[in-house]
């Protein structure tokens, strides 16, 4: 049993997240960063956990020999993600496609929507999560860089634990 993995993996951690306050510096007044950052880890950990349902989901019915359209077809029903507890991600919210467009100048208004899209589908959330990256004027360039940065953070495993 390797009891440094925890500590490794937390020392990983605090170094992302200290690197996601540093990539903040100068846009936005320090006070400010967790909500902004919160809020990117908070759609990356509800991805992470739809894509890895997402994964048991596709090996489940290809199992039963489903495939093409109606596989397709389950893969995006709502129910079955939160019959086992995982909030439904619409795909505008899903982390790949965010970071696929993280270049773009209006990357901050695509976050703000794709928080809205979250809050929509999954009501209980509603009013919960920050939607003013937009107002915050971080610069493009920047917010690609707290993308990625972000994106090498895996809260993939089992969902059991």
């Amino acid at each position: 049993m390797n009891h440094t993995q925890p500590h490794d993996s937390d020392l990983a951690y605090a170094d992302t997240l200290w690197k996601a306050a540093d990539t903040l510096r100068g846009q936005i007044d320090a006070a400010e960063y967790k909500h902004v950052v919160l809020g990117l880890l908070f759609l990356k950990y509800i991805s992470d956990a739809f894509a890895a349902r997402r994964d048991e989901l596709t090996a489940e019915l290809q199992a039963d020999d489903i495939k093409g359209a109606q596989l397709e077809a389950l893969l995006e029903s709502r129910d079955e993600y939160t019959a086992e507890r995982v909030f439904w991600v619409p795909p505008e919210a899903r982390w790949q496609n965010l970071q696929n467009q993280a270049t773009r100048a209006d990357i901050a208004t695509l976050i703000d929507d794709a928080i809205l899209a979250v809050e929509r589908d999954n009501p209980g959330l509603k009013g919960k999560l920050p939607r003013d990256y937009a107002r915050r004027g971080i610069a493009p360039e920047k917010m690609k860089g707290l993308i990625d940065l972000i994106a090498v953070i895996g809260f993939k495993g089992d969902r059991a634990k």
